[in-house]
């Protein structure tokens, strides 16, 4: 940065410089200078940062509600596991095989 002095939240080690939070106070336009015995080359790094209240909140909405959706659905599978619900399907007999008899139909006049 062109300023002559870094933000308290920027922490200079020998040629590195390491931002130690993310606030906007860092914004700018940063300036990398290197040489050695072959050239010397020059690159520059632009920064924004906006405030994180924003993407926190949309973070924090996103998570709870996919936990009240997992919930929900652990919610169902554990009541429709755990619940007995009576089954009205129809039961198609096999034109192969024989309907099972317990005893013998009677007439309705047999008192025997």
């Amino acid at each position: 940065r062109h300023e002559p002095s870094l933000p308290s939240t920027v922490n200079k080690h020998n040629a590195t410089l390491e931002l130690t939070s993310w606030d906007p106070d860092l914004n700018g336009l940063y300036q990398c200078e290197a040489s050695n015995d072959y050239g010397a080359q020059k690159t520059f790094l632009y920064v924004h940062l906006s405030s994180a209240s924003g993407g926190s909140q949309a973070g924090w909405i996103l998570f709870g509600l996919l936990l009240a959706l997992t919930i929900s659905a652990a919610a169902f599978l554990f009541f429709r596991k755990h619940t007995k619900i009576p089954s009205f399907r129809r039961r198609e007999a096999s034109h192969d095989t024989p309907l099972e008899q317990n005893e013998p139909i009677r007439p309705s006049g047999d008192s025997s």
